[in-house]
């Protein structure tokens, strides 16, 4: 079997932070991993920040599942049962960066399997900037006003699904309440403040 790593095998889409290239650490919403397979099963090893996050699975174009992740370095089972043969695999961060950060630490196949070559990006490509509703918040339940991340879901915000009509790449750069020049509540913490940390203010670029 492969072993498996992200520089060879693996496609980003988003804002990662790289000091560790083999361990791509994540925040923000729609963030997503592209990566393609031959097997029937596959598993991940990743490490969230506060075991609020939730990551979308989709598995040969169609989403099939979501996983909330628990604090700390973890493995899971991301799909298993599969017919023998080729596959693509897309993780997606459904939460913000409010709800923390994910780094990915690994991919496993069972024997018989092998990484391939990562799907190849879309030629066009789209950035979006905004507050909850690109952020993608409460969309589970639009009604529910309390902090929710479960209810968060940035892969079928306005943000997805536009990109994906138009199959484009996508980056979203989105805080709930954030203003360009203050945020909800008053605070003089506008957008920009963030737009050179990887990870949003105070980190690095």
């Amino acid at each position: 079997m492969l072993e498996f790593s992200f520089t060879k095998f693996a496609r980003l889409m988003g804002r990662f932070h790289l000091t560790e290239k083999e361990n791509p650490k994540c925040g923000w919403v729609n963030s997503a991993v592209f990566l393609a397979f031959r097997g029937t099963a596959i598993s991940m090893t990743a490490e969230d920040s506060d075991g609020q996050d939730y990551v979308e699975i989709v598995v040969d174009g169609v989403a099939r599942n979501w996983i909330n992740l628990k604090k700390g370095v973890h493995e899971y089972i991301i799909e298993q049962g599969l017919p023998d043969g080729e596959h693509t695999l897309e993780i997606h961060k459904r939460t913000g960066i409010l709800s923390g950060s994910i780094a990915f630490h690994h991919f496993s196949l069972p024997d018989g399997g092998s990484f391939l070559a990562p799907p190849a990006a879309k030629p066009l490509r789209l950035e979006y900037f905004g507050d909850s509703i690109t952020d993608g918040a409460g969309i589970g339940h639009p009604h529910v006003l309390a902090e929710a991340p479960h209810l968060d879901d940035g892969y079928m915000s306005y943000v997805g699904i536009s990109a994906r009509m138009l199959n484009a790449e996508y980056h979203t750069m989105a805080i709930c309440g954030i203003g360009v020049w203050q945020d909800a509540v008053g605070f003089k913490q506008g957008l920009p403040e963030h737009f050179f940390g990887t990870l949003g203010k105070g980190t690095a670029p």
